[in-house]
């Protein structure tokens, strides 16, 4: 089929399930987790069947029993909190790996009937949306360790300056990807009417039934769409509940728990500030989830960050044993580095411009990092140009280069 493409999350799972008995895919509705699954099952159901939700509701110990072929898949398991009892006993009992792999779009952390019977039993491994490398079925790039590990960055640059001749424009698929995101079962939609009815009726489906599997709200579906909506229009910023209690009327408390459930079910990621203003920034997971909220609302500057954070990331999470943390820095004084990841002691700021330069506020921003955190660097992620280094802990590294190399 021409929109199946190869994951970067692939390696990750040949090696998982060569030594757990069971293996976790979650991720965001859409994201690619069933059409994964069948290519790499040899069985697979899915709870989305309402006949096999009542058989295994109905019976889950008798269900388990009758579909546990080695590399079976159950698909929205998180449908049915009854069988992962049974699934842990089963190993308990057989520790022989690759037994079973379970999909959902909830994560199982967020369910307690869930979490209590599965610790210490699954290894779970989080697809994200389709990256822009794995459309242009690229491999999963290395530049971000490289830039983390390097000890100056004006070698690494003179390095890439070749790569840059080599490299033709992504221009074109940067403002496509802008515009449709990385959801397979959306993204490869051509009818802009088709592709707005399809994430409309999505979000009604997380909204009002798989919120409330995490968080059994009495919300309207209403009220939860305009609140992740006012949400949207402030991604990249930092949750204020008091602001938004204003404007949406949910009180800071429910708000909290909504907020949790939101996480739950992959519709936001919650990045954690530092730099003297603390809190949590808020960013949706899928760009043409954010253009659905946000129309035309959104100025370019803010739509480039929310690009740039989306397929940066996949170099950090695809990569087993590579710990990091992601996290923002802000000062009172107006110092903002959207994201910045850390590995060990080793930490790299990320600011994404509009233009090939950095602004005087942003040199500003990446001079307060540099500063707050000694073993760092920070880089300003451009369009397609301005390959530059700035001293030995600052460049400019085009999107071009970041993404694909």
């Amino acid at each position: 089929m021409p929109h199946i493409r190869k994951r970067h999350i692939e390696s990750n799972f040949d090696k998982i399930i060569k030594y757990s008995a069971i293996t976790g895919i979650v991720g965001h509705r859409q994201a690619g987790k069933t059409t994964f699954s069948e290519s790499h099952t040899n069985e697979y159901y899915t709870f989305d069947d309402p006949d096999l939700l009542q058989e295994a509701t109905a019976n889950p110990k008798a269900f388990i029993q009758n579909h546990r072929k080695k590399g079976t898949t159950f698909d929205e398991c998180q449908m049915v909190p009854e069988i992962f009892p049974i699934l842990k006993e089963t190993v308990r009992v057989n520790k022989s790996p690759g037994q079973f792999y379970l999909t959902g779009s909830v994560r199982f952390s967020s369910r307690i009937a869930i979490r209590e019977s599965l610790t210490g039993r699954i290894v779970t491994l989080e697809l994200l949306p389709l990256t822009l490398s794995e459309m242009l079925e690229r491999p999963l790039p290395e530049i971000g360790q490289r830039l983390l590990n390097c000890n100056s960055l004006l070698p690494l640059v003179d390095e890439l300056k070749l790569l840059e001749k080599r490299n033709r424009s992504f221009s074109r698929e940067i403002d496509l990807y802008l515009k449709k995101g990385g959801l397979p079962g959306i993204c490869f939609m051509r009818d802009p009417k088709l592709t707005q009815q399809k994430v409309s009726a999505q979000l009604q489906t997380i909204l009002d039934r798989d919120v409330r599997l995490v968080y059994p709200t009495t919300l309207p579906y209403s009220q939860i769409y305009e609140y992740v909506r006012a949400l949207a229009l402030k991604e990249g910023q930092i949750w204020r509940p008091s602001e938004l209690r204003r404007t949406t009327r949910i009180s800071e408390v429910t708000q909290k728990k909504l907020i949790q459930a939101l996480t739950a079910v992959f519709v936001i990621r919650l990045v954690p500030c530092e730099g003297g203003r603390s809190g949590y920034s808020i960013w949706l997971e899928d760009q043409a989830e954010l253009n659905h909220f946000t129309g035309t609302n959104l100025p370019a500057n803010q739509k480039w960050r929310s690009f740039v954070f989306r397929n940066f990331r996949e170099q950090f999470e695809y990569r087993l044993g590579f710990d990091h943390r992601m996290f923002q820095y802000r000062t009172r004084g107006g110092a903002w580095v959207p994201f910045a990841y850390q590995v060990e002691d080793k930490i790299l700021g990320v600011i994404p411009i509009e233009g090939s330069e950095p602004q005087r506020s942003e040199l500003f921003s990446a001079q307060s990092f540099l500063k707050a955190y000694i073993q760092s660097k920070v880089i300003f992620v451009s369009k397609d140009s301005g390959l530059q280094a700035i001293g030995t802990r600052m460049a400019v590294i085009p999107a071009t280069i970041l993404l694909f190399e």
